[in-house]
């Protein structure tokens, strides 16, 4: 390849950028190709997935997979998801899945009412909101709703309001403004045919 008349050639030296690999990743890699060697670590283990995946090497995929679903634990499932979410690694995440509903509390947490996860979102934005300025109090709630709103971004995509009871939506999610009419005409619409 570097032997005929290209730049390369005549200079001697090849530099070779690989822009989203760092050095020490792409030695390891290197290892890999070329003597059939896997040093695997917390600190190279993603980064390798990630190569792994990009150069199509099924092999170390699996070996990459397979150290990351021993280091699971308890205290570390929920961000060794987030850091292989782009990935595609089901028997990892059934791993981290089964880590966490072992812990105790979860399940204690998956039993509570989702208005409770609601009301939290609430607290939290306002609290977030009070930080930057001190507006809260004097102004119209429905302004104060689609503000929280902003806060709360695409968090609030994540609590499940057709699992709230008509009580707690009257009480909780109306008066905060957070959801348009539409929203919640289509939440009390839906929760009614879930219900019949």
């Amino acid at each position: 390849m570097f032997m005929g008349g290209f730049e390369e050639s005549v200079r001697g030296i090849v530099h070779i950028h690989v822009p989203d690999v760092d050095p020490y990743t792409f030695k390891a890699l290197l290892a890999y190709l070329y003597l059939d060697k896997i040093s695997l670590n917390e600190t190279i283990v993603f980064e390798l997935l990630y190569c792994s995946k990009k150069y199509m090497l099924p092999f170390l995929t699996k070996e990459c997979i397979k150290y990351i679903c021993s280091i699971v634990k308890a205290n570390n499932a929920i961000l060794l998801m987030s850091k292989t979410k782009v990935y595609d690694c089901p028997e990892f995440w059934d791993k981290c899945w089964d880590v966490i509903s072992k812990f105790p509390d979860f399940r204690e947490i998956l039993k509570r009412s989702k208005a409770v996860f609601f009301d939290a979102a609430l607290r939290w934005a306002t609290h977030q909101l009070s930080v930057k300025d001190e507006k809260n109090e004097e102004e119209d709630p429905r302004i104060l709703g689609w503000r929280k709103r902003e806060m709360l971004g695409t968090a609030l995509n994540y609590i499940c309001f057709q699992k709230m009871s008509f009580r707690e939506i009257a009480e909780l999610v109306v008066p905060s403004c957070v959801l348009s009419s539409i929203e919640l005409v289509n939440l009390f619409v839906s929760k009614a045919l879930m219900d019949h």
